[in-house]
């Protein structure tokens, strides 16, 4: 679950501006639903936008927008975590991620992605922590934007991206989250899926943005404002966020985590 539940990214895979601000990405993901909801470095090649249960524990996978993907993907999960519940911290983020790798990508959302993830993973698995995540960065292919639900804001965030990461290369950990929070203050929010959501997230970025960790994590969760579900592509997985989100927003870490988790499991 922690695995899941990491983000810079987020992220990642409802639409972003549907989730609770879990990490530090930049305020012009929220209501993009870009490159980073499918990127999580760290997590294991088959966590993937549309692929699965998302970044936050089981759900309906019947609300999916590709349920076949979803279940296959939630299967994968379930099994990774099996294999490895005697393990915890960096051993069991490496110990999910390894499993993950058999993750068959045919049954995936999106399997050139997918393969591209494996393979990038299996370039990286050499390093760990923040030299992990970065490597990963600088690796992963671009998202075919073309395969998006709305390629023109996919293409407008993977450019923002690109030029944020170019500011931010050379920077890793909670440095390089910092200064990629920074640059994405600059994003054209006219430009955004969900412009209104993403002006509020920069707002509220800006607002907080003199706390760092956990601080940070909390700042952001109790000031974003709620998301108008009636304007996203998939209103009851949406509805399903917001009411964790709101459950949960005045919990830090672990127990932040059980909470989604636990929201997440309610029948």
């Amino acid at each position: 679950m922690k695995s899941r539940l990491m983000m810079i990214g987020s992220a990642l895979i409802a639409a972003l501006f549907c989730l609770p601000a879990i990490a530090q990405p930049g305020p012009g993901m929220g209501g993009m639903g870009g490159p980073d909801q499918m990127m999580g470095q760290g997590r294991g090649p088959g966590m993937m936008q549309g692929s699965g249960p998302g970044a936050r524990g089981p759900r309906d996978c019947s609300q999916s927008a590709n349920p076949a993907a979803c279940n296959a993907h939630r299967e994968a999960h379930a099994k990774a975590v099996e294999a490895c519940k005697d393990k915890t911290g960096p051993q069991r983020k490496q110990c999910m991620g390894e499993q993950m790798q058999n993750f068959d990508c045919t049954k995936s959302a999106n399997p050139q992605q997918c393969e591209a993830r494996k393979a990038v993973y299996k370039e990286c698995q050499s390093q760990t922590g923040p030299a992990f995540r970065q490597c990963v960065q600088q690796q992963m292919p671009p998202r075919d934007c073309s395969q998006s639900a709305n390629p023109a804001a996919c293409n407008a965030h993977r450019e923002a991206r690109a030029q944020a990461a170019e500011a931010c290369k050379g920077m890793a950990g909670p440095q390089r989250k910092h200064c990629m929070g920074e640059q994405m203050q600059k994003f054209d929010c006219s430009k955004a899926v969900n412009p209104q959501q993403c002006e509020a997230r920069k707002a509220v970025y800006k607002e907080c943005q003199s706390q760092t960790g956990p601080a940070f994590r909390q700042c952001v969760q109790q000031k974003m404002p709620p998301v108008d579900c009636s304007k996203t592509p998939n209103q009851a997985n949406c509805d399903l966020h917001q009411k964790a989100r709101e459950a949960c927003k005045d919990k830090l870490g672990d127990e932040h985590k059980a909470c989604l988790h636990e929201q997440f499991n309610v029948k």
